[in-house]
């Protein structure tokens, strides 16, 4: 027989658009069913966090209860559903996306932490099920993908209103730049927010396709306020998507063109784009001129499109880092070629390459890759087997466009596939895959595609005389039993991860006071087992360690601690925490192993160099301190580190030498205000004040010039004052106490009991703000650790009336096991 010609896509004399024009109408009867549930799927949108630190939490939550309803609807439907669920299954999709599945579910066993894997793949069954769900629903409804589309476009043009009525709200008060970071509607994210955004233009663009004038202008202008908002969002991947996008339909019209020859719909069809662009270009450019003149700054590529668009290129800083994270991954991958790290364990196997590259504990949570994170954790088998989801969407939606479907078939899977071809942008340049957003998004698209694939076939073989295979009749009730039985086990965890993140966003920011103020019995109670780190990957029991290192309970502490280091072997928080529990035992050398193993693995982690530099000191280690200086200046070039190791290197040798005055000039020229490094004003201030603390102890104890015998007759000296202000403090004479106090402390600027004595001096005269000042010294000095400057300090606040600084104060010295503490808290901090 000879071989068929291929029909032209998009053919208006084709024989199966009778036909297939006849379900169309049909179809339409019943399409408010999956019309109701894609609503439904698609309120994730609205969803925010509800109170945790990641609105991700909540919105899995709801998607698997989602799943779990739409499940038993299917499966209540029998006489519908039945016979569709084995077409879907037999599908060589289905069979690679259900491998995938598998794959990543065999990679718990070899995951590094195989609690995190488990809420991970989790997600997986969650959206895998939805992919299912919404295909069973759609393959003999695409009727209702007309409503989909108008679903979309109302949805778009909601988050934009939303967005604009943020923005100027914010701009008043928020440059530009911080402005657009933090505008992310409910997705966590500015570059997945953008990229939601984009992926609905396709939905859009059919709708307006289809219209008729008074709906036209409706979807015009949602697809005008949407365009406006991507280009407000300034993420660069989205803009290669809308590109990408315009040219397949621009494309799409040009064909349209060659069939009928019509130069009239030519020009109408490609101003349903064209005009949005324009339009969405001119008022974003307006808008951002604006707000450049109101600021009067230059808000660099945030104010400008043509900006964003010619910043768009193939290196490292233009890609925002991300070059240099493909390569640590392909690294990885060739190291781990078989197997990788296991499902959602990137996060932690990243950490390694990156210790050179990124700041303090922030970790590269993912490849900004979802090709390359696939194979990183499942092997090359797993990176391929995604990569073929795309791949054979690719050929469905070829062959339904060559084959001899319906137009409307035709243009559904052209328009599905254009979806498809934004998430596949953002999936090469950011991170979907984890959002629940775009995981809908991903189900509903390859749902609809394979639908239509489905459909185009069936449509192809109207009057086929061949007998149809036999369905397996147990499909329907297998796939209901089976996939109940994965969401409810997904579902508890996913509600315990809820959970756990609504503990994190009152915990993570109360790991920045010092002492933390949540209860230890209330942070207790925090957090189910389940997830084992937090969502910046920090072990949480590490961070319950802490909380019972502050209230003196170390032994517990220390056992926590120890327990969580593999949960993220590579971040070493357990091991810094385990540094500060000994610096506080006075354990030095265990200080110093822990802390130089926390900061060696992470030297560009500031408050491991903190705790190395205060160990260090401690234990008057110079050469120690100067090699943590030299490792951090060698990543970051900082006033901070200057400051630290100008304070270090003063507490280790207990007096101030020439080299370091040199070394604090250094400094202060280097982070001059008007120079090329110019440091903030309280950096600045610190530096001078370290300076003038190094040049008044050599002025006093004659160190500039003098030898060493007029160096020690000095401390002699200082020796003496300081013993006659004791002995004035004894007879109660405070006021020549404090002048002795004072005096000794000008010769030797590195007794913390002189300064001490000074401020508990002035306390005793009621001077209370002169006594804050010496407290202060003996604080900054950091060598005592009993909490008695603390104590004094905060009484003296609370009688100039400042209760709540003083009330904060008196918590750190009870903090630090200081006796008189919790009874003045008692008495005034409650």
């Amino acid at each position: 027989m000879a071989r068929k010609k291929p029909v032209s896509p998009f053919s208006d004399k084709q024989i199966a658009d009778k036909q297939g024009s006849t379900n169309f109408k049909t179809e339409h009867k019943s399409s408010w069913i999956p019309m109701v549930i894609m609503g439904l799927y698609m309120a994730v949108h609205f969803i925010n966090n509800m109170n945790s630190i990641d609105v991700m939490g909540p919105q899995w939550l709801y998607l698997a209860l989602l799943d779990i309803l739409v499940v038993v609807y299917t499966w209540a439907r029998k006489d519908l559903y039945k016979d569709v669920i084995i077409t879907i299954f037999r599908q060589l999709y289905s069979k690679l996306y259900l491998s995938l599945f598998l794959l990543a579910g065999l990679s718990i066993f070899f995951a590094m932490n195989q609690v995190e894997a488990w809420v991970c793949f989790v997600r997986f069954i969650i959206t895998i099920i939805a992919f299912f769900n919404l295909a069973v629903l759609f393959v003999h409804q695409q009727g209702s993908f007309t409503l989909i589309c108008r679903l979309l476009s109302a949805v778009l043009l909601v988050e934009s209103i939303q967005y604009f009525d943020k923005f100027f709200d914010g701009i008043a008060e928020t440059s530009l730049g911080a402005l657009v970071n933090s505008l992310n509607g409910n997705t966590g994210n500015k570059n997945i927010f953008a990229a939601s955004l984009v992926i609905k233009i396709p939905f859009v663009l059919y709708a307006l396709y289809h219209a008729k004038l008074a709906e036209r202008i409706f979807h015009i202008l949602a697809l005008t306020l949407g365009i406006a908002t991507i280009f407000m969002a300034s993420a660069r991947a989205s803009y290669v998507s809308l590109i990408l996008v315009s040219i397949v339909f621009l494309g799409f019209v040009l064909v349209k063109f060659r069939q009928h020859k019509k130069a009239d719909q030519l020009l109408l069809q490609s101003a349903y784009l064209l005009l949005p662009l324009v339009s969405a270009f001119f008022i974003t450019q307006a808008i951002n001129t604006q707000v450049t003149t109101l600021q009067e700054s230059n808000s660099g590529r945030y104010g400008s499109v043509i900006a964003n668009i010619s910043s768009i290129a193939l290196t490292n800083d233009a890609s925002s880092y991300r070059f240099k994270l493909w390569e640590h991954a392909f690294d990885y991958i060739a190291e781990n070629p078989l197997m990788g790290c296991g499902y959602g364990n990137w996060k932690l196997a990243s950490i390694p390459y990156e210790k050179e590259y990124i700041d303090d504990l922030n970790v590269p949570a993912h490849a900004h890759n979802d090709f390359l994170e696939h194979a990183a954790e499942l092997g090359l088998l797993g990176g391929l087997l995604y990569l073929s989801l795309y791949v054979c969407l690719f050929f469905c939606t070829i062959k339904t466009l060559r084959s001899a479907a319906s137009e409307e078939t035709k243009l559904i899977a052209l328009f599905s596939f254009m979806a498809l071809i934004v998430y596949a942008v953002d999936a090469g340049f950011n991170f979907p895959i984890e959002r629940a957003i775009m995981q809908v998004f991903f189900a509903c698209v390859t749902a609809i595609n394979l639908g239509t694939y489905i459909k185009g076939r069936e449509e192809v073989q109207v009057g086929d005389t061949k007998p149809a295979n036999k369905t397996f009749t147990l499909a329907h009730p297998l796939y209901g039993m089976i996939t109940i039985l994965m969401l409810l086990p997904a579902t508890y965890i996913t509600y315990l991860t809820y959970i756990s993140l609504k503990g994190q966003l009152r915990v993570v920011p109360d790991l920045k006071n010092e002492p933390m103020s949540i209860p230890l019995a209330e942070v207790k109670t925090m957090f189910p087992p389940i997830p084992n780190l937090t969502s910046s990957s920090q072990p949480i029991e590490a961070i319950l360690g802490r909380y019972y290192s502050e209230n003196q309970q170390y032994d517990e502490a220390l056992r926590l601690l120890r327990k969580s280091i593999p949960h993220n072997p590579h971040i070493y928080y357990s091991q810094f925490l385990m540094a500060n529990v000994f610096f506080n035992t006075n354990q030095m050398d265990s200080a110093k192993y822990y802390a130089e193993l926390a900061y060696y693995n992470k030297p560009r982690a500031n408050t491991y160099y903190q705790t190395l530099v205060a160990v260090h000191a401690k234990r008057r280690d110079t050469a120690g301190v100067a090699k943590a200086f030299r490792t951090y200046t060698k990543y970051r070039n900082e006033p901070f580190a200057w400051n630290l190791y100008l304070m270090g290197m003063l507490n280790a040798q207990q007096r101030a030498t020439p080299e370091l005055l040199k070394l604090a000039d250094s400094a202060l020229t280097l982070f001059d205000r008007k120079g090329n490094r110019p440091a903030s004003e309280a950096d600045y201030a610190n530096l001078l004040k370290r300076k003038q603390e190094i040049t008044s102890n050599l002025n006093f104890s004659g160190a500039v010039g003098n030898s060493v015998e007029q160096n020690a007759a000095a401390l002699q000296k200082a020796t003496q004052i300081y013993n006659e202000g004791v002995a004035a403090f004894a007879k109660q004479d405070y006021q020549t106490a404090a002048a002795k106090f004072v005096r000794a402390a000008e010769i030797n600027a590195f007794n913390y009991a002189i300064y001490e004595n000074a401020g508990v001096s002035y306390f005793n005269m009621k001077q209370y703000r002169r006594a804050i000042y010496y407290f202060d010294k003996v604080i900054a000095l950091k060598i005592t650790n009993d909490g008695k400057s603390e104590f004094f300090k905060g009484v003296s606040h609370i009688n100039l009336g400042e209760k709540e600084v003083g009330c904060q104060t008196l918590q750190i010295s009870k903090s630090k096991n200081y006796a008189d503490a919790n009874n003045i808290i008692v008495q005034y901090c409650k």
